[in-house]
């Protein structure tokens, strides 16, 4: 932000900006910002920032940080184009309060499907986790039939580390990424 007394031009709140791939959003209301500098300033986080890639938007799920630690939370993902209608949702949350696990998760809608928006999205939620959350590895869980998501998580990084009996009784290949940072 090149000016610390900058304020949301809708709420005239001070507008901390979150930086994505170079592409800046006002934190409070997600208002599109230009870099006014070589480097933004990361601000603390106070919830879930909207996130943004050449494609796609990831805004803040309603409910998606209640009950989590700031900055961790769900986003339902928009292509920019039709930026009016969601076409899926990622998940960066602790798999549970007991669990030290991070977990990564991603759905995206039959109509969306293989125009690669689960990959883009779960990139930049996983930047966001190891970039503003410090987050050193994250687990993922794939059904053991499903290949499009277990492509997709290789493609990211994750490596397939076996099987998991869930407490609901189903199985899962559990997948884990250390960062690569």
């Amino acid at each position: 932000m090149s000016d610390a007394a900058e304020r949301c031009p809708f709420c005239s709140a001070p507008a901390p900006v979150i930086w994505v791939h170079g592409q800046g959003q006002c934190a409070f209301c997600g208002i599109n910002r230009e870099p006014g500098c070589d480097g933004a300033p990361e601000e603390p986080l106070a919830g879930v920032p909207t996130l943004i890639t050449p494609r796609l938007i990831l805004r803040p799920s309603a409910a998606s940080a209640e009950h989590l630690p700031p900055g961790y939370g769900s986003w339902r993902i928009h292509a920019a184009e039709a930026a009016d209608v969601p076409v899926g949702e990622v998940t960066v949350a602790p798999r549970s309060a007991r669990a030290a696990e991070i977990e990564l998760s991603f759905r995206i809608d039959l109509v969306a499907r293989g125009q690669g928006f689960a990959r883009e999205a779960a990139e930049a939620a996983i930047d966001h986790a190891e970039r503003r959350l410090g987050v050193t590895e994250l687990t993922a869980f794939t059904h053991p039939d499903h290949r499009a998501p277990a492509r997709i998580l290789a493609r990211l990084g994750f490596a397939a580390e076996g099987r998991r009996v869930l407490q609901s009784g189903e199985q899962v290949v559990v997948w884990r990424r250390r960062s690569l940072r």
